[in-house]
């Protein structure tokens, strides 16, 4: 009787241990699961204020990129329509000709500096950049757009509130700071020559003063094509593209007149130069 009572023990100490682990692996998840340990597990749910900005942006047809200082949120979102550009990535980049780093202030002064600037205005509105935006803070450090840049979010805030060519708006955006660019201009546009120059060197000049050469009608016909209707053009005139030259462009002129075809015409640029002619 011994034998047996022994043996059925030996078959049920497996079983019983499984079973012991199981139970005490469902005890210890249980409040992970809840969400009720708050201190060592913080459930990740997208921003409301951020969702609501998203909206706002894609509801918004036209072309135009958003800036977001100093950098982005894990929050903030993007498309081909709608690009996301940040401070830290343009003072390494597009924007780094025109940045001087001083190893004297933080990171997060010297990235403002690209917003304050003689040229910030000029910078931001030949970018196409009709949005700049503070992010929040957020509760863990490595999710946190603010805190790895030696400043308060209330020093960029500060400083975006002074600048006279942006608007702080708020519509339903809670505690994300937004300021829309009153001098944003098209993703194609038509200058001037000389303009882009001349406002750069002279600060003090309003874009709502300049005379465009030509008002233009732009058409997507797919992600890498667009066309461009000229009107009221008396004179030759710089068109702008917000882009990064590329060899790659190719450029066709298509008369009224000639709708359904298309002539080559060539992009000149400059050895050395930052921008390219059209001819």
């Amino acid at each position: 009787q011994w034998l047996n009572n022994r043996a059925r023990l030996k078959k049920w100490v497996p079983v019983s241990g499984c079973m012991f682990i199981l139970i005490l692996g469902a005890i210890s998840y249980y409040p992970a699961y809840t969400g009720t340990i708050d201190s060592l597990f913080i459930s990740a749910k997208e921003n409301p204020d951020y969702v609501k900005f998203d909206s706002f942006v894609e509801k918004q047809p036209q072309f135009f990129r958003t800036l977001w200082l100093p950098t982005d949120s894990r929050w903030g979102s993007y498309s081909a329509t709608h690009p996301m550009v940040t401070a830290q990535t343009l003072s390494v980049g597009a924007w780094s000709g025109l940045f001087s780093y001083n190893p004297h202030l933080s990171s997060g002064q010297n990235y403002t500096s690209l917003i304050t600037s003689d040229y910030s205005e000029a910078a931001a509105s030949y970018s196409s950049i009709k949005f700049i935006i503070v992010p929040e803070t957020e509760v863990l450090p490595q999710d946190d757009p603010i805190i790895s840049y030696g400043v308060e979010r209330s020093f960029y805030v500060s400083k975006l509130d002074a600048i006279p060519w942006l608007k702080r708006i708020n519509i339903g955006f809670g505690n994300l700071a937004v300021y829309e660019n009153k001098s944003f201009q098209p993703h194609i546009t038509a200058l001037a020559e000389g303009t882009m120059l001349t406002k750069l060197t002279n600060p003090g000049l309003n874009f709502s003063l300049m005379k465009l050469p030509a008002s233009l009608t732009i058409t997507a016909e797919n992600p890498t094509k667009q066309a461009v209707q000229i009107i009221g053009a008396t004179k030759p005139f710089i068109l702008s593209f917000a882009e990064s030259f590329n060899s790659g462009w190719k450029l066709y002129l298509r008369p009224v007149a000639q709708a359904s075809s298309c002539k080559p015409a060539s992009i000149y640029k400059p050895p050395g130069a930052r921008v390219a002619a059209l001819t």
